[in-house]
């Protein structure tokens, strides 16, 4: 029965069903968005949390984006770059605004430390 429920929903509705939230950076002049991370997106961040001991990277790749939902980052140096060069401020308020937008209290805990 739980098969046939799945067949019947429809993935795009699902897929936009994912909250976006804009976030005003002060600091850089202008705001971004996070957005809630599908299923896989957070066993990912989950991995990445217990291979570095925290996800900051992985949640940064999935949760920030534009305001259609796109990735802002869309590669991982992408994200490496940001996190060497950029202000270590803007990075731990988007990671704690990913992590509130997900329920992921640790990850927040983590990128205040």
């Amino acid at each position: 029965i739980r098969s046939n429920i799945m067949v019947c929903l429809d993935l795009k509705k699902i897929e936009r069903s994912l909250k976006i939230k804009e976030v005003q950076l002060p600091e850089l002049g202008g705001s971004v968005f996070v957005r809630e991370l599908s299923a896989k997106e957070l066993l990912i961040v989950e991995e990445d949390m217990d291979k570095k001991g925290n996800g900051m990277h992985a949640l940064l790749l999935f949760g920030v984006c534009k305001e259609d939902g796109s990735r802002m980052f869309n590669t991982n140096d992408e994200v490496r770059v940001f996190l060497d060069k950029g202000s270590g401020k803007v990075a731990v308020e988007l990671t704690r605004k990913c992590s509130e937008m997900n329920s992921m209290v640790e990850v927040t805990e983590e990128a205040k430390n």
